[in-house]
């Protein structure tokens, strides 16, 4: 299914279901290894006895953004627990840190409150060789394999650390650890490696009537160790989350009217929340070494076993021309490098990783020769992205980006980039 929310800063890209379920936790690159597959990482909250993941269909559903933002501001009520959750997620603006600030509040109060997040590991997308392991030192968990680090910790009032976690085993029979805080009490297995997930606790209680109870849950992403410890969590510690939501708020905001347009004054202010909403949407599809990603839900894996996670040449020069005339060139460069690289080889899509090749929907006779391999690729783009491709590299040409033309394409083409 379609993504309801989606937040990042285009080396991180996290989407939530309809339910604000977290699905898709992409890092290194947008589009490139989604290290959930798509699989539902739960979140849920057990107040005096009763459960509820954030699934139910119990839960009364407001999902937004802040204003002008990557910044969410959603609304979940639940009568049966009696409570109300406010969630104010991001992804830091520079650092590849996924944070998650919480507040529960009961009308009744409630003497005993846990919340958990649970994460269903498939790092660089396979689920063997995974390790999920409590790491004292920094009180969080650390889920890792070869040069991918994630640390799962957090913060509640003045005390940093998580309160409970669970490590297992999923899959042969088992569902994972998720189904072991439904009882509110997690196993705290020490260590678990293969294919694995984990499930991470906070107590939040307990609470009169009216009090807020608040906590920040973070995960904090890297290639080397000390990425997510010295310069993950610890600077998250020292310096607090909220001076970092502060900054991503700021940041986006600024980046979003950055043309200093004023739309409201034309066209009403809804109209100027929609053009904004939708190039922060476009941005957060923006890998930062230049792919614009048709699209990173991953549900469609489950029927046709592939995604449409690519960089096509004919999406990419829409939402590239559509961010140019908004005045974000700064985005679009390495994407109009990077496309003209793409159109003058053998493939018409490629996922974010440079130089591989990705599938079409048109065939392709086999090439015989270099000559002759490129000629026949220039068909297999198909008209309409041949000519959008083609008009691309002429429109940037008269920028003075100096790009080469794919064999037997012409130069003079009409361009449609204005």
């Amino acid at each position: 299914m379609p993504r309801s929310i989606v937040i990042g800063n285009g080396n991180v890209l996290v989407g939530f279901d309809p339910n604000y379920t977290v699905r898709d936790l992409y890092f290194p690159r947008v589009g490139d290894a989604n290290q959930t597959m798509g699989n539902p990482c739960h979140t849920g909250f057990f107040i005096d006895g009763k459960f509820a993941w954030l699934d139910d269909s119990g839960w009364q559903r407001e999902l937004e953004y802040a204003p002008d933002s990557l910044v969410t501001n959603v609304t979940l009520k639940h009568p049966r627990l009696g409570i109300t959750v406010k969630f104010e997620d991001f992804v830091d603006m520079a650092r590849n840190w996924f944070v998650r600030n919480v507040e529960v509040v009961s009308p009744s109060g409630f003497d005993v409150g846990r919340v958990f997040f649970h994460y269903d590991w498939y790092i660089e997308g396979s689920d063997i060789g995974n390790t999920v392991a409590y790491e004292p030192r920094h009180r969080g968990v650390l889920a890792y394999k070869a040069n991918r680090y994630f640390l799962m910790g957090g913060i509640h009032g003045s005390q940093f650390g998580i309160d409970t976690w669970a490590n297992g085993k999923k899959g042969n029979g088992a569902a994972g650890t998720w189904v072991d805080a439904e009882d509110g009490v997690l196993g705290r297995n020490p260590i678990e490696q293969g294919a694995v997930d984990c499930t991470i606790g906070f107590e939040i209680g307990p609470a009169v009537a009216g009090e807020p109870r608040a906590l920040t849950h973070w995960v904090c992403m890297g290639t080397r160790l000390s990425e997510v410890t010295t310069y993950g969590q610890d600077l998250l510690v020292a310096k607090g989350p909220e001076t970092y939501r502060g900054r991503t708020l700021t940041y986006w905001r600024v980046w979003s009217e950055k043309d200093h347009r004023h739309i409201d004054d034309e066209l009403g202010p809804d109209v100027t929340h929609l053009y904004r909403r939708s190039i922060l949407t476009a941005r957060s599809h923006i890998d930062n070494h230049g792919a614009i990603i048709a699209a990173t839900d991953f549900d469609i894996t489950k029927f046709a076993r592939d995604t449409y996670a690519y960089a096509w040449p004919r999406d990419g020069a829409i939402v590239a021309n559509a961010l140019d005339r908004s005045g974000h060139e700064d985005v679009t460069r390495l994407w109009w490098k990077k496309a003209s690289s793409c159109t003058s080889t053998r493939r018409t899509g490629c996922p974010a990783a440079p130089g591989c090749p990705g599938w079409t929907a048109t065939a392709c006779a086999p090439c015989r020769s270099r000559r002759t391999r490129q000629a026949s690729c220039c068909g297999r783009f198909g008209s309409t992205t041949r000519s959008t491709a083609t008009s691309i590299t002429s429109w940037a040409c008269t920028r003075g980006w100096s790009y080469p033309l794919p064999i037997g394409w012409s130069s003079t083409s009409t361009s449609a980039m204005g």
